[in-house]
């Protein structure tokens, strides 16, 4: 597990992972520095799961975000 990250920052790139594109409309695309099953979360400000799975053990994975509240 990454463990929690903001995608509102400046900084796309952390610990391992690469967050595009920021701003992201439709798709935001993680891709991982290594291969393996991570857990994916996205929260809202004040942490109210919005979305969670599991990666499928690549190391790179695309989560469609267009039914999220922006």
């Amino acid at each position: 597990t990454l463990g929690e990250c903001a995608t509102s920052v400046n900084e796309n790139e952390m610990s391992g992972v690469s967050i595009y594109p920021n701003p992201a409309h439709d798709l935001l695309n993680l891709q991982f520095a290594q291969n393996g099953r991570i857990d994916i979360v996205i929260k809202d400000a004040p942490g109210r799961l919005l979305f969670a799975e599991k990666s499928n053990g690549g190391n790179l994975h695309s989560i469609n975000i267009s039914s999220l509240p922006s």
